[in-house]
């Protein structure tokens, strides 16, 4: 027997399949290290280390020594399925136009409806099928010539925009929002102390009530951060939305009887014009 029951049991866990082993799980223990390079925070692995290519774009994007040849065949092919399609269009017309015929022939037979009926049915989903190809024809015309026309630019060696193949493009941060920043940070830095060095001047002044003094520094507080932060608008919305609550509060507490009275005197008029309405029916 063995004298190690912790060893023994690390053993047979090892042994067991994966839905039997025994799980140590700490959900309160937080991160073990930082993420680093490789690993996202939820553990799996980054893209930007195990596809890189794939995620700067780059897995899309012929090689310049390549791109003539490929355009090359990508118009032979979509000429090859405009040719083809073309003969489907004309033959399928051809069937169409006989389809047609016999539903028109069916019409002068009145014993024949139901089977009327179904070949205008099968002609609705010719006609459907017929227009599909028409608009598949049009689609590989103006696809084959856009084609075309890049591998002309290509043989100039004219790449277009070096960055259209980028879906993570960076900009630098512009002057101008670098200097909001800056004014953000030094207002972040001074608002703290400003608002107590505020709460304690107009106290000990006595300009106002310590609860009246704590409302106005918050509310002067609130206006200043949302103009610094470009958030004005915002605040103004959601303070007339609050007051037309108070309002609606304060209007419905006021004038509760009246609103009753009110209520009741609709809720009669609805119930007698049901009542009229329903005699006046008999």
């Amino acid at each position: 027997m063995d004298a190690d029951p912790d060893r023994r049991f690390g053993e047979l866990g090892g042994r067991l399949p994966g839905a039997l082993r025994p799980r140590h799980v700490d959900r309160f223990a937080g991160e073990r290290a930082p993420a680093g390079p490789k690993y996202n925070r939820n553990g799996t692995v980054r893209q930007t280390w195990h596809d890189p290519l794939g995620w700067a774009g780059l897995d899309k994007v012929a090689p310049p020594s390549r791109a003539p040849a490929v355009l090359q065949a990508r118009t032979e092919v979509l000429e090859a399925e405009a040719a083809t399609l073309e003969t489907e269009v004309e033959v399928e017309g051809d069937a169409l136009r006989v389809r047609d015929l016999e539903v028109r022939a069916l019409a002068d037979e009145p014993a024949l409806a139901s089977l009327r009926s179904r070949g205008t049915e099968e002609l609705r989903d010719a006609e459907a099928a017929q227009a599909a190809r028409r608009r598949r024809r049009v689609d590989l015309a103006e696809t084959s010539r856009a084609v075309r026309a890049e591998l002309i630019r290509v043989a100039s060696n004219d790449w277009g925009d070096p960055r259209a193949h980028l879906r993570h493009e960076h900009h630098p941060i512009p002057p101008e929002e670098a200097r909001y920043g800056v004014l953000i940070e030094a207002w972040s830095a001074v608002s703290v102390s400003f608002l107590l060095l505020a709460t304690v001047a107009l106290i000990y002044l006595g300009v106002l009530s310590w609860w009246a003094t704590i409302l106005v520094v918050i509310a002067a507080y609130a206006f200043v951060e949302a103009a610094f932060r470009r958030r004005l608008n915002v605040l103004l919305l959601r303070l007339t939305l609050l007051l037309a609550v108070i309002g609606a509060i304060v209007l419905a507490v006021t004038y509760v009887t009246q609103a009753l009275v009110i209520a009741l005197i609709a809720l009669a008029g609805v119930i007698l014009y049901d009542n009229v309405r329903e005699l006046r029916g008999r």
